[in-house]
C-alpha cells in the first residue's frame, strides 16, 4: 500500500473516530447537539471527501496487490483492445449559440453498449449559425467503462452539417479515437448532438457478457476493500 493511501486511510479513521465520539456526546443533551451540529457537519464532509479520494486510489492499489483483480482487469483490457465500431447519433437538439461539440463523456452501460453524451460545447454569441464542426476526438476509457474525449480536429462546412455516424477505435491501453464518418445537412445551422450509442463488441454476446461479468467482480472486490476501511 502506498504511503499516500496509508496516510489518507489513517486520516479517515481519525475523522470517523471523532464523528462517533461527537455523536455520542450530542445524543446526551439537546444543547450539546445544538452547539456541535456545525462541527459534526464539517467532520462528516471532510470524511466523505477522504473516502472519495481513497475510492479513486483503490484501483491502483488493487492492481498492485490483488492478483484476481489484476487478472480481471487485464482480461477486460484485452476484450476492448483494438476494437473498431460505429456510434450512431440518436439524439439531437437545437441551440442558437453552439459552434460545435468540444467534449464527450460516456460509459459502457449494463447492456454492454457504449453511450456518449456531450459534456462541453464550443459556443459563440457572435456566430448564430453553426459553421464549424469537430471531426475527430481523442481520449481514453477506464477500468469501469467510463470515457472522456476531447476535440482534436475541426473543419468549416458550408452549408452547415451535423455528424450522423462516427467511428470509434480502442487501443490496447484504453486510448480512444473518434472520427466522423458521415454527416447530414443542418439547414438551420443550429443543430447539435446530445447522445450517441455504439456496440464495442460488434454483436459478440459472449465477449459482452464476459466483460460485464468481469467488471462486476472487480467492483465487488473494490467494495470489499472499501468496506474494511469504513468498518462496522
Amino acid at each position: 500500500m502506498s504511503l499516500e493511501l496509508q496516510k489518507k486511510i489513517k486520516q479517515y479513521e481519525e475523522l470517523q473516530s471523532k464523528i462517533t465520539t461527537l455523536k455520542a456526546r450530542m445524543d446526551s443533551s439537546w444543547w450539546i447537539r445544538l452547539f456541535n451540529s456545525t462541527k459534526l457537519e464539517y467532520f462528516t464532509t471532510a470524511r466523505n471527501k477522504l473516502y472519495d479520494s481513497i475510492s479513486l486510489m483503490s484501483h491502483d492499489h488493487l492492481l498492485a496487490h490483488h492478483s484476481i483483480y489484476t487478472a480481471l482487469h487485464e482480461k477486460n483490457k484485452a476484450l476492448l483492445a483494438y476494437k473498431i465500431f460505429q456510434l450512431k447519433v440518436y439524439s439531437e437538439t437545437s441551440t442558437s449559440d453552439t459552434i460545435t461539440e468540444e467534449q464527450f463523456e460516456g460509459i459502457i452501460k449494463e447492456n454492454g453498449y457504449l453511450y456518449l453524451f456531450v459534456k462541453k460545447r464550443q459556443t459563440s454569441e457572435y456566430e448564430m449559425v453553426r459553421s464549424r464542426m469537430s471531426t475527430r476526438f481523442s481520449g481514453s476509457i477506464d477500468h469501469e467503462g467510463y470515457c472522456l474525449l476531447n476535440s482534436v480536429e475541426m473543419h468549416k462546412f458550408f452549408p452547415a452539417k451535423i455528424p450522423e455516424l462516427m467511428e470509434c477505435r480502442f487501443s490496447a491501453e484504453g486510448d480512444m479515437e473518434l472520427k466522423v464518418l458521415t454527416m447530414v445537412s443542418d439547414l438551420g445551422g443550429t443543430g447539435c448532438i446530445e447522445k450517441m450509442i455504439g456496440d464495442p463488441f460488434s454483436g459478440d454476446e459472449t465477449s459482452r457478457r464476459l466483460y460485464l461479468t468481469n467488471r462486476k467482480k472487480m467492483s465487488d472486490i473494490v467494495d470489499t476493500f472499501l468496506d474494511k476501511i469504513k468498518g462496522p
